[in-house]
């Protein structure tokens, strides 16, 4: 497994997950990076805007995903040059849903990937798991297992508790749109690398 496609083909395969659901979104600058200090108070309300960002949803059976290399993917879902595709932790398993353990760690006040690998370590001790370099932030991926809806609800409540590993800003989105999601595509200027797997977890 090299990047983040790679690493969802490998969950639909060994789930025998059936459909999963794609999100197409615009990036830009996010609501702590346009506002700073004192503004940013004086736009708090600005960060509701960004949470409600419109988004498209497509549901894809695993079969169709399984046949996309990620250069199929600006013209399958039609991305516009600021758009790009990230997965929904929200999948159908035979006739109920589940959800993908994953999460986007938005680090502060030096921790790191050190820190990271010891509180994924704490929590989830003996499952397969991979974390990937997204450019600005690290994407984790659970592969052992998938999530009722308040499993879903702890484990994100589990890597906020200490606070300096993700943004609460992030951990709010997920519990206002019930799932969480990671991007799988890259955007030429804002998120311009595609995330690539840099740890892999408790495999032999």
């Amino acid at each position: 497994m090299e990047n983040s496609h790679d690493v969802i083909k490998h969950l639909l395969i060994s789930h025998q997950i059936k459909k999963v659901t794609l999100i197409v979104h615009k990036v830009g600058s996010n609501w702590s990076q346009r506002f700073t200090n004192k503004s940013m108070r004086e736009n708090m309300l600005a960060a509701y805007t960004d949470a409600r960002v419109e988004i498209q949803s497509h549901s894809i059976s695993s079969l169709e995903y399984l046949s996309l290399e990620l250069s199929d993917f600006k013209e399958r879902f039609t991305l516009k040059s600021n758009e790009v595709v990230s997965l929904s932790s929200r999948v159908k398993i035979r006739r109920t849903y589940l959800h993908i353990p994953m999460m986007n760690f938005h680090t502060e006040n030096g921790f790191g990937e050190k820190e990271i690998c010891k509180a994924i370590a704490y929590i989830y001790p003996n499952n397969k798991g991979v974390l990937l370099n997204s450019g600005r932030h690290q994407h984790y991926y659970c592969l052992d297992k998938l999530l009722s809806q308040s499993e879903w609800e702890k484990f994100l409540g589990n890597f906020l508790i200490p606070f300096n590993l993700v943004h609460p800003g992030y951990i709010g989105y997920q519990l206002y749109r019930g799932f969480s999601t990671l991007r799988i595509t890259s955007q030429k200027e804002f998120k311009p690398q595609v995330p690539k797997v840099i740890k892999m977890f408790n495999f032999d």
